[in-house]
């Protein structure tokens, strides 16, 4: 994958994130950032909440492998490991259902 395609898909979990800025608006909104794992990966992420009921940090290596730490009383619907965008947005959409 270049790195456009990759960023490309970490800008589609941006879009959606700011898509439902509604419910996705903790008092910090959503903050894009980088950064590098202990094992030198480096990764895109994503900082978003609702407020309270979740605090979540996204980390984007990649389209097959993206983690998302959750805490807060919506944690067990989102906390994991993810293996697509996909996936990230089916959970992502449960919330946003469950939130209206």
């Amino acid at each position: 994958m270049t790195e456009i395609e990759w960023r490309m898909h970490f800008s589609d979990l941006v879009h959606y994130l700011h898509e439902n800025r509604r419910t996705f608006s903790a008092p910090y909104g959503v903050i894009e950032g980088s950064g590098v794992s202990k094992s030198g990966r480096k990764h895109k992420s994503i900082t978003f909440g609702v407020a309270r009921l979740l605090d979540a940090h996204l980390q984007y290596y990649g389209p097959k492998f993206i983690v998302i730490q959750a805490h807060g009383r919506l944690e067990s619907k989102l906390d994991g490991v993810y293996r697509s965008i996909e996936d990230v947005i089916k959970a992502l959409n449960e919330i946003v259902g469950g939130a209206r």
